[in-house]
């Protein structure tokens, strides 16, 4: 017997189920540069008073410098990484959206560097974290590019999109893109395992 629906079947929505049907949601929705870019300010207004947010703008900070001086010294590097966090962000979104409530529940309320503030190691950790920021961003081993090549065929696909759609027609597209991927994969590797550490809490 067909499914019932309270209204004709073609309007009814399939809301996302899982992560890369949420990044293609996304993709379908936004479907120009503009209106991409136009929801990711979005996203900083639904995310910005949650502890996940708060850490991934920190990050953001500490990935400030992942990209090398120019060969003039001229240009002058802002003390923060607008394209990666665009990415944290929306590999975040991607992956809370779809997931039940307490899972929710346990990615925003989880602030990736609670107490780092009042930690007398602070200046140890934060150099240690910049370390492991370079190391993600281009280092031989466990690096972003690994990480990406170890999912999903399906989640690769949405990721790269997600950053060309993000960067299309800009100036230095590319270099941005790979930013921007650098903070995806990112916040997916720490958002998973605050998932999978926050399970046996979730009913």
């Amino acid at each position: 017997m067909a499914e019932q629906y309270p209204y004709h079947p073609s309007e009814h929505y399939a809301f996302p189920r899982d992560p890369i049907e949420q990044a293609e949601e996304e993709l379908r929705i936004y479907d120009t540069p503009y209106e991409f870019q136009e929801s990711v300010e979005v996203l900083k207004s639904m995310y910005q008073w949650t502890a996940c947010f708060k850490s991934l703008e920190q990050y953001a900070v500490y990935a400030a410098d992942l990209r090398p001086a120019p060969p003039d010294g001229v240009a002058v590097r802002s003390g923060f990484n607008e394209e990666f966090f665009s990415g944290a962000l929306m590999a975040t979104h991607v992956n809370v959206a779809p997931a039940p409530p307490g899972t929710k529940r346990v990615i925003l309320n989880n602030n990736f560097l609670a107490g780092l503030d009042w930690n007398p190691e602070k200046d140890a950790i934060e150099q240690s974290i910049k370390e492991r920021l370079d190391d993600w961003a281009g280092g031989e081993t466990d690096n972003w590019a690994e990480f990406l090549a170890e999912q999903d065929a399906r989640y690769q696909a949405v990721a790269t999109a997600l950053a060309e759609r993000m960067f299309e027609g800009r100036e230095n597209a590319l270099e941005r893109e790979l930013d921007f991927l650098v903070g995806f994969t990112f916040a997916s590797n720490i958002v998973w395992q605050a998932a999978r550490q926050g399970e046996k809490y979730v009913r």
